[in-house]
């Protein structure tokens, strides 16, 4: 059974491809961006399941609506460094 699933940066290629297979597969999805002039492009590429998108503004250098976007999704994942710390 799917549920809802937070991917980050929405407008980006590995993120949309990510979306669209979700979305074919009936998850909701809900994505952040921080740039929202291509909300409108983001949406047309997905107007066959915009019921079960939505777009929260969030961005990973501030804590502001992290919270809201991760509302409802089972499982929170942390982006991982390219280099050891």
């Amino acid at each position: 059974m799917a549920g809802t699933v937070l991917v980050t940066g929405g407008s980006g290629y590995i993120a949309g491809e990510l979306i669209r297979q979700l979305l074919e597969r009936g998850w909701k999805v809900k994505t952040t961006m921080r740039d929202h002039r291509k909300v409108d492009a983001f949406r047309a590429r997905y107007h066959g399941h915009l019921s079960r998108l939505s777009v929260w503004d969030a961005n990973l250098t501030d804590d502001y609506g992290w919270k809201s976007a991760m509302a409802g999704c089972t499982h929170v994942a942390s982006p991982i460094p390219a280099q050891a710390p």
